[in-house]
């Protein structure tokens, strides 16, 4: 009796895991999101996110396009791009500059 918490827990992850239409109403949250977004790489991360849950959405792919051409590699921060979600400090940052302790 004790486990039936776990197995109804695991159960409805696996349905909203590998549930289609769940992940096209994760992928339209996403996609929602990243409309609101103000920075273009995280839109971008955003809407990449969203098409690996739901890669054959045609409006998603056109979302995609279009940031994509609006997008200009010479204002990207590859740094910030690259660091971890968690504090968001360029590499060869200063931590106390950006407001983050040590």
């Amino acid at each position: 009796m004790a486990y039936i918490g776990l197995y109804l827990r695991n159960l409805f992850g696996d349905l909203l895991r590998f549930n289609p239409a769940a992940k096209a109403a994760m992928a339209r949250a996403l996609r929602l999101k990243a409309w609101f977004e103000r920075n273009p790489t995280r839109r971008l991360a955003l809407l990449a996110r969203a098409a690996r849950l739901c890669p054959h959405w045609r409006g998603l792919q056109r979302a995609l396009r279009i940031e994509l051409e609006q997008l200009d590699p010479g204002r990207i921060d590859w740094a910030w791009s690259a660091a971890p979600r968690q504090g968001r400090i360029a590499q060869g940052a200063d931590p106390q500059a950006a407001g983050v302790a040590a």
